[in-house]
């Protein structure tokens, strides 16, 4: 049963002259931890730098009497170094949550912030009801960014009537992207021919692998040097077709380019996050 009746107390007693009597406290209900359950989801299946992920948390009253002042705390996704150097929070309160009972939106008081927590207080669940809250929160700078990296954070109820803490927590994984940026960039150029470069930028968590170039040369040349970081490429290691359109690697080539995944470092003065691109550098000569 989710609840149990405690009986009354009889108190007898004596008093005046040879009077006593005997009286009986109330009955009390006692709510145990089965009768109060809560459940954390979300709505994110990963996460990366900026993204805005919602939170849900289901709190269920499964006893057939109300439960008064419950409160709800949400950790933003604590996180401590190896070293215990640091505490800080990946996780930011934007601001924006619902609360809803049985379905049913309703209002509740904002929940009170700190920079690594925020609290929700409600007043009552009716019996047999279920309370839901959904908010949403930033990913911060302080979020590990780097591949297998993931953040947990933690729903916690206190039970009013007994003390005891219920939690529920919830793990996401970041999202393992590599993000790629590309600039030409003259070097020279005269009469003689003309250099360039193709910079290619990852600002991704993993290698960018199997990358293909393709460009357009210029009309004449009689002849072209292409670098691909310090290698030297082949004359089978890319094509140009009677157009001068120009392609690294070529068809059947078993060369391959590869483009490392970014660094992220963290000031540890300012604590702004800094992001070092994986980077590779083509080099294309041709001499007119």
């Amino acid at each position: 049963m989710p609840n149990e009746k405690i009986n009354p107390t009889s108190v007898t007693f004596e008093y005046g002259k040879n009077k006593s009597e005997t009286v009986l406290s109330n009955w009390t209900v006692f709510t145990n931890t089965q009768s109060l359950t809560i459940n954390k989801s979300c709505l994110s299946k990963s996460y990366f730098l900026e993204d805005k992920i919602a939170y849900i948390i289901d709190i269920k009253n499964n006893s057939d009497i109300p439960i008064f002042n419950v409160e709800i705390k949400e950790n933003m996704g604590r996180i401590k170094k190896a070293d215990n150097s640091d505490v800080y929070a990946p996780l930011k309160y934007t601001d924006t949550f619902r609360y809803y009972l049985n379905g049913n939106i309703m209002d509740i008081a904002p929940p009170k912030t700190y920079s690594d927590k925020i609290i929700f207080e409600i007043e009552a669940i009716p019996a047999l009801s279920t309370a839901c809250i959904m908010y949403v929160a930033n990913i911060t700078d302080n979020a590990p960014l780097e591949a297998k990296s993931s953040i947990t954070n933690i729903s916690s109820v206190i039970i009013p009537s007994t003390g005891k803490t219920l939690e529920s927590s919830h793990t996401i994984n970041v999202r393992e992207i590599a993000d790629i940026k590309t600039i030409k960039q003259i070097k020279n150029y005269s009469a003689s021919g003309i250099t360039y470069s193709i910079f290619i930028y990852n600002y991704g968590n993993i290698p960018a692998k199997n990358v293909i170039i393709k460009d357009q040369l210029e009309n004449t040349f009689s002849s072209i040097n292409i670098k691909v970081g310090s290698k030297i490429l082949n004359s089978t290691d890319y094509s140009i077709t009677t157009t001068n359109d120009l392609q690294i690697p070529s068809y059947g080539s078993k060369y391959s380019i590869s483009v490392p995944e970014a660094k992220f470092i963290k000031d540890e003065k300012s604590k702004k996050l800094g992001v070092i691109p994986g980077v590779v550098e083509v080099t294309i000569d041709s001499k007119v």
